[in-house]
């Protein structure tokens, strides 16, 4: 039979989670990058259009980035760092103002970027150094995203460290204190 699609939207107390599924269109990952198909950006603005009707507001996930962090750090790669058809999904997005955050893994970094009113947040792997995780909170009015260190034994954090030998890679990897402790307004949209 029909594989049903990988994308999906949750809906909680005013809120709609759309969980993008960026292998779509993609029969193998060569090169990391990622796709957003036809069918799945239709959902998109329909469910964007339903939530904007609703009075929902929005929160995206999405694995590969949409924006690009600013300043553009060195070790990005455009072709394999981000969805490819990422202009189609932005411009999707700029036309709605209830998105309240997008966000990522793929580069195992801690990073805040906006764009179109949109803040876009990437996170650090808790797998390798810096061994993060985000903690995301959602509140009456507001959305409180923290970084969180899983705390293994010292020895573990040091050769995970040692692994990577990119010159400043780790210190990307942590990220700028404020892309790890970000907090988000959200009642000014509700009261439109």
């Amino acid at each position: 039979g029909r594989v049903p699609p990988s994308y999906r939207a949750l809906h909680a107390h005013g809120w709609r989670l759309l969980l993008l599924d960026a292998t779509d269109g993609l029969s193998a990952d060569v090169d990391g990058h990622g796709h957003i198909g036809r069918a799945q950006l239709e959902w998109l603005q329909a469910e964007l259009d339903e939530s904007a009707a609703a009075k929902e507001q929005v929160i995206l996930v999405v694995h590969q980035l949409l924006a690009m962090p600013n300043p553009q750090p060195a070790w990005l790669d455009v072709r394999e760092d981000f969805v490819d058809n990422r202009g189609e999904v932005l411009s999707l997005l700029s036309n709605y103002d209830h998105v309240r955050l997008s966000l990522h893994g793929h580069v195992h970094a801690n990073s805040l970027t906006t764009a179109h009113g949109i803040p876009f947040v990437s996170t650090a792997a808790a797998a390798e150094f810096p061994m993060q995780w985000r903690e995301v909170a959602i509140f009456a009015c507001e959305i409180h995203l923290s970084t969180r260190s899983i705390d293994p034994p010292t020895a573990v954090v040091e050769k995970s460290r040692r692994r990577d030998t990119r010159a400043g890679r780790n210190e990307i990897k942590i990220g700028p204190a404020i892309a790890n402790s970000i907090i988000i307004s959200t009642c000014d949209w509700k009261n439109r």
